[in-house]
């Protein structure tokens, strides 16, 4: 029953933030229908809703910080038993009667009780018949892991088939003389590690091995050289001078013993230094040898592509330096030297006399782009077989004159052109690729004589520029790779252009291969300009345009630019949209966005100006206003284009000021801010869009598209707790754990769809990728996989030194961080696309390991942790890359628990404050200023996401808050 008393009130309204614990809606303020919007809007997990003849009141389960002066409906807080309007005095409680509800207005209180109401059910009010029901998803049906198979590379018997001689019994060619010990001292750990378990007293008792031998085949040399040396036949001459030796007077034997006794020494003291680093790479390479014996599970993958060659930097050995060094101070050269020239010589002859299949075994190549392993200390011998493209490491070196390298060049190349007359093309192309080391005209000259599958082979051994390898295998008909090698190195362009002239039917499967990877990434406009040359594909092209402006927002606006370019008439059709987009105030971003892909065209038409005619008006206006989204250059260009020539005489004289954004450090007073009100979803992440929307996870809600108002728009069926955004803000991947696997959905945020991808064991995975390959950590390898080929490996690494304990992505490079077997710190930094190996740098320790926290952050490993100074004010020590920096925090206690976050140039501080809320401190790393403080309530839920100068906290009250450090633009939304 309702009962209204007439009294006099002191304070009759709520002001400020307080604990809300109902809201009521008065039935003259809201209609039914509007009331249930307002009670959805505000609902809350355990709320109830009432509804009396007066109005609707929704009761929320605990209090709830709202800002009163900023709700639609009337706040209500508990006076004693009683939910009231206003905060009253002791006395005016006791004068009021009891009840569940005293409302307040024109000094008149009417008290309501809940039992004299009804209890609604918001859930019926939802309309859910065009909702479809989905099979639930059965997690059992894991993908198989695939058996990756190491891509072995092709010799000449299996490229060029075995055209080549009978292998002979001596090894190697000259520059490359000692590969196999080379090879050997390549594979010593790896052999150490399967005899790892060998006793200690085998391994020292062969200590002597390696000095003795190296020892006996100086003697040997000596040997050789004084006693078996042909004779000179008298009148014999020779062609000419092929080594540079050094003169000398004879050989001194007390220098040749003492040379080899320092080496002996020498040698000993370096494998005692060298013992504990070699026992620890021991370790882990028996680790990686027990991982390989484990049996496969599932069938292996279709051929795959090779991975990418890391850069050699091996050095020569200190071993081959100091004998070196000796060689050249006594009278040891003078015998090397002599030795190796005799070789030379036997080359050269066989070449002179016709023996071609015997020349080539004993040539020499040049111009290898192989890393020394220093001075060759003997003959040269000849190969066992004539093998190209093989990955043979650091070669040995030899003092030849350059006179004698260019007469050998030019021997290589008149042998080419002999065998290329003769039609003998795969020794032709072991003369190229091997001895002149051109193995670009190598390649062509493969393809000139249509050998398009050993040339494709060939340039995939070599590591050939992307585009060549695709052109290539495409010519071969290996479509599958080329296709793998074109998404993985985004080579489609450079190898299209390559087949256009020749091969144009080549060139048009691969343009339509092409456009595909683009829609299936989101780039949706330059898959249309990809495609629009095929005639016969211009409807797809026109389908892909209303798809992008049916999206709405910038990506509509620059679809209009790209049909105004391709369709003439596109002005006359469009000229409502066109007008509605100039006239509102509040798309001042579309019409930037317009403006600029008109002024990107390079041949104007007629079109095209007269919408930039259309348009010019309301970006100055934008311009005016402060709008920073066209530059002042832009400006001009813009007003050139249109031809209107009586707004150029308006146009200002000299430059016209350009609007910057504000950086967050320059703001003055130092902001202080305030989490926004709780939600009605509990939010599990969130990253920005383009046009100020967010996409955020809701769990097993879903995912959804929010605006800027924090209304729910455009909603994705698939559970989500983590997500991952691709690259141009139109494609992402939701992830949800269920058990030890992760289940995968790709999100199309332009047409709206998903795709269930499968469920995959992860254990690292980047937050970010291009559209296509994703990079993934799993069963301790690194695989980059391909989104819309079944999660096919574009690219892996295998058996790593350690596992992965952290993974980033940025647009043109990917960081690593690698956990070595001695409990240090690797880190690698790949570029991309390439994915190309550029470092490998040691972390440094912790300085204070037992207190301090390890970040990691886009290549810099970040080391904090707090001291107490003689104030007993805390500070926080930063100790980055090459700086160490402190930050003093008042507030902070030396109980308080902190947490924080940091990347190049911010760092986030947040603790708690009076055990009610927790307070971040936004400081610039470069300043060691505070630029901004966040107080936000006590939430265990709290997720905090970077990335470039975008900050994004979420909980899961529904509450989001986003911030841009570049531009101070904020936004605190409550997801409802």
């Amino acid at each position: 029953m309702s009962e209204v008393l007439a009294m006099s009130i002191r304070r009759p309204g709520l002001v400020g933030w307080q604990p809300v614990d109902a809201l009521w809606f008065p039935r003259d303020w809201f209609d039914e229908a509007t009331s249930q919007a307002q009670i959805v809007r505000h609902w809350q997990p355990g709320a109830r809703v009432y509804r009396f003849a007066e109005g609707d009141v929704l009761c929320f389960k605990q209090a709830t910080s709202m800002a009163c002066d900023r709700l639609r409906p009337w706040p209500l807080v508990r006076q004693g038993r009683a939910l009231c309007s206003a905060r009253l005095e002791p006395a005016e409680i006791s004068a009021l009667p009891l009840a569940d509800l005293w409302l307040i207005r024109d000094a008149r209180v009417q008290a309501l009780n809940l039992a004299d109401g009804v209890e609604l059910q918001p859930g019926q009010w939802f309309d859910i018949d065009h909702y479809s029901l989905l099979e639930t998803y059965d997690c059992r049906e894991v993908l198989p892991e695939p058996v990756l198979e190491v891509w072995e590379p092709q010799d000449i018997h299996q490229v060029l088939g075995d055209v080549i001689g009978a292998p002979s019994a001596e090894r190697d060619v000259m520059g490359k003389a000692l590969k196999a010990a080379a090879a050997a001292r390549a594979k010593m750990p790896a052999a150490a590690a399967g005899k790892s378990r060998e006793p200690r007293e085998t391994s020292s008792a062969r200590a002597w091995w390696v000095p003795g031998l190296a020892v006996v085949a100086v003697l040997v040399i000596y040997w050789e050289s004084a006693v078996l040396s042909p004779p000179v036949v008298p009148g014999q001459t020779v062609p000419m001078r092929v080594v540079e030796a050094s003169a000398g007077g004879g050989f001194d034997p007390v220098w040749f013993f003492l040379s080899g006794a320092v080496l002996t020494f020498i040698l000993w003291l370096l494998r005692r230094v060298l013992h504990g680093r070699i026992e620890i790479e021991r370790q882990a390479l028996a680790a990686q040898a027990h991982k390989k014996q484990a049996p496969p599970t599932a069938p292996a993958d279709d051929t795959p592509v090779p991975e990418r060659k890391p850069p050699n930097h091996r050095k020569p050995s200190l071993w081959r330096q100091w004998l070196g060094r000796m060689a050249m101070a006594s009278q040891l050269k003078t015998l090397l030297d002599r030795r190796q020239a005799a070789y030379m010589q036997r080359m050269l002859d066989m070449f002179e006399q016709g023996d071609i299949a015997q020349a080539l075994r004993h040539a020499i190549p040049l111009d290898s782009d192989q890393p020394s392993a220093g001075q060759a200390f003997g003959a040269p011998k000849p190969r066992d077989e004539l093998t190209m493209g093989q990955s043979r490491g650091a070669t040995l070196t030899f003092n030849l004159a350059e006179d004698f390298q260019a007469h050998l060049r030019k021997l290589y190349r008149q042998t080419f052109e002999r065998l290329d007359r003769q039609g003998r093309i795969e020794e032709a192309v072991y003369v190229l690729a091997e001895l002149l080391h051109v193995r670009q005209e190598a390649l062509d000259y493969l393809e000139k004589h249509q050998r398009y599958q050993q040339a494709a082979e060939l340039a995939l051994t070599w590591d050939s520029r992307p585009a060549v390898i695709v052109r290539l295998l495409c010519l071969a008909g290996d479509w599958q790779r080329a296709l793998q090698v074109a998404r993985r190195d985004r080579a489609f362009a450079e190898a299209v252009l390559s087949l256009q002239a020749q091969w144009p039917q080549a060139a048009e499967r691969l343009r339509l291969e092409w456009a595909d990877m683009l829609v299936g990434q989101g780039d949706w406009l330059d898959a249309v300009e990809v495609i629009w040359p095929l005639s016969g594909e211009r409807e797809r092209a026109r389908q892909w345009l209303l798809n992008a402006e049916a999206a709405g927002g910038t990506l509509a606006a620059a679809a209009l630019v790209k049909r105004a370019v391709l369709l003439p008439d596109t002005l006359a059709v469009y000229e409502s949209y066109v007008r509605a987009l100039r006239d509102d105030c509040e798309r001042a971003d579309e019409r930037a966005v317009l403006a600029i892909e008109l002024i990107r065209v390079s041949a104007s038409s007629p079109s095209v100006r007269s919408m930039a005619a259309a348009m010019v008006h309301g970006v100055l206006a934008d311009h005016a206003g402060g709008h920073p989204g066209v530059t002042a250059r832009d400006l001009n260009a813009l007003v050139k284009l249109s031809g209107d020539e009586l707004l150029k005489l308006d146009m200002p004289a000299g430059v016209i000021t350009p609007n910057q954004s504000k950086a967050l450090q320059s703001v003055i007073p130092v902001p202080h801010w305030s989490a926004p009100s709780p939600g009605s979803y509990a939010l599990y992440d969130a990253v920005s869009l383009r046009d100020d929307n967010y996409l955020v996870a809701l769990g097993e809600s879903g995912v959804a598209v929010v605006d800027r108002q924090g209304s729910i728009g455009r909603r994705f069926t698939v559970p989500a707790s983590q997500l991952v955004i691709g690259n141009n803000c139109r494609v992402a991947l939701a992830l949800i754990q269920r058990d030890s696997v992760w289940r995968i959905s790709k999100l199309d945020l332009v047409t709206g769809t998903a795709t269930d991808l499968g469920v995959l064991p992860l254990a690292l995975f980047a937050r970010r990728f291009d559209g296509v390959a994703w990079t993934i950590v799993t069963h301790g390898q690194v695989r980059v996989v391909d989104i819309d080929r079944d999660l096919a490996t574009l690219w892996h690494v295998g058996d790593l030194p350690g596992p992965l304990v952290s993974l980033e992505v940025t647009a043109d490079h990917e960081y690593w961080l690698l956990r070595l077997p001695d409990s240090t710190l690797e880190q690698w930094t790949y570029s991309l696309p390439e994915r190309r190996l550029k470092s490998r740098d040691p972390q440094p320790k912790p300085i204070r390991a037992s207190i301090s926290w390890q970040l990691y952050c886009l290549g810099e490993y970040i080391e904090c942790w707090f001291e107490s100074p003689a104030d007993d004010q805390q500070e926080l020590v930063v100790n980055g890359q090459n700086r160490l920096r402190r930050f003093r925090f008042p507030e902070i206690t030396e109980d308080t628990e902190a947490s924080v976050y940091a990347d190049q140039h911010w760092l986030v501080t947040g603790f708690s404050v009076y055990g009610k809320r927790r307070r971040f401190h936004f400081v610039n790393r470069d300043t060691s200023q505070l630029c901004a403080i966040l107080d936000w309530p006590e939430e265990e839920t709290l997720r905090i996401r970077q990335s470039g100068s975008d900050w994004i906290l979420s909980d899961r009250q529904g509450r989001l808050f986003h911030v841009n450090v570049a531009t101070s633009r904020l936004r605190s939304l409550s997801i409802h």
